[in-house]
């Protein structure tokens, strides 16, 4: 029926850009699961009409095919479609509050991802080189590692948003948030990229084509790419833009920052969010507990000090 509301393409709609990718591949998987079949465009799919027998079938699909917290993530996308349904009123609420009733998935897995060493990172600028796509490149990764940002907030970045002075990036995050970025003892490596980009006003890193500028903005498809690309070079193990935010936020916590900290750096919302991105180890775990205060002598028995 022409004109009829459409509770995925209304849910999508108010996501950002990064978020309504994540989300749209989502639906479409919970979409398959509901049909039995592929489906392509989850915004053609009639998510009103599912029930509770059918959404818990697919928690029990999701739960046997993918990793608890992916499982649960495409349960929440599901919920929230389903609530938007309601909220348009194209399913009655004791449907709706049923077919949401399903459990999430327990159980835990290791987080993805992983943190550069030091040496890495450094091989990872060494490789660019001093050629103009080399000093884009580590201008780049002066933002991604130094920073933390996401590669959406890195290609949104003009060239308004960098102070030189104050060493300090204006971050645009998710939910239309301000954050201030630091870029420390990375900033040489922006400076040096701006010098050459020139002062035009615009986009902070522009492509590049045969070694030559083209005032376009640099697209996150572009640094996917380019990280990829680098890392290779480097003779790194697979590395994505995110392992370098986790890099970032994992470098914080050995220096001694907090996890508030650490929060308000990446711009998450949720504390707990922020200790997917801790990747000290065992070690770190074990050199903690070190740092325990041992009474000297218990029982008669002398504590180890050494």
């Amino acid at each position: 029926m022409a004109g009829r509301p459409n509770p995925a393409r209304s849910y999508l709609a108010r996501l950002t850009a990064s978020s309504r990718r994540s989300q749209r591949w989502a639906l479409k998987e919970v979409a398959t699961i509901a049909a039995g079949r592929p489906v392509k465009r989850p915004e053609q799919f009639a998510f009103s009409r599912l029930r509770y027998k059918d959404t818990s079938r697919i928690r029990e699909v999701l739960a046997a095919k993918y990793a608890p917290a992916t499982a649960n993530r495409l349960l929440t996308a599901l919920r929230s479609v389903l609530r938007e349904a309601w909220r348009l009123a194209l399913v009655d609420s004791e449907s709706y509050w049923r077919a949401v009733d399903v459990r999430g998935v327990r159980g835990s897995s290791l987080p993805p991802g992983r943190a550069l060493e030091p040496s890495e990172v450094e091989r990872l600028f060494q490789v660019c080189g001093g050629d103009l796509p080399g000093v884009r490149d580590t201008g780049l990764f002066a933002c991604m590692v130094g920073t933390g940002l996401r590669r959406e907030e890195v290609s949104a970045l003009d060239l308004g948003s960098l102070d030189p002075r104050a060493g300090t990036l204006r971050v645009h995050g998710k939910g239309r948030k301000e954050r201030m970025g630091f870029l420390g003892a990375y900033l040489p490596w922006l400076n040096a990229w701006v010098a050459r980009r020139g002062a035009a006003p615009g986009p902070l890193f522009y492509t590049a084509r045969n070694k030559v500028l083209q005032p376009h903005r640099l697209g996150t498809a572009a640094i996917w790419a380019v990280v990829t690309r680098r890392a290779a070079q480097a003779g790194l193990a697979r590395v994505t833009p995110h392992d370098l935010r986790r890099t970032f936020a994992t470098g914080l916590l050995e220096a001694g920052a907090d996890l508030h900290q650490v929060q308000q750096l990446l711009g998450h919302e949720l504390l707990q969010t922020v200790a997917r991105y801790d990747r000290r180890g065992q070690g770190a775990l074990e050199a903690a507990q070190r740092r325990l205060q041992v009474p000297l002598f218990v029982g008669g028995v002398r504590a180890r000090t050494d």
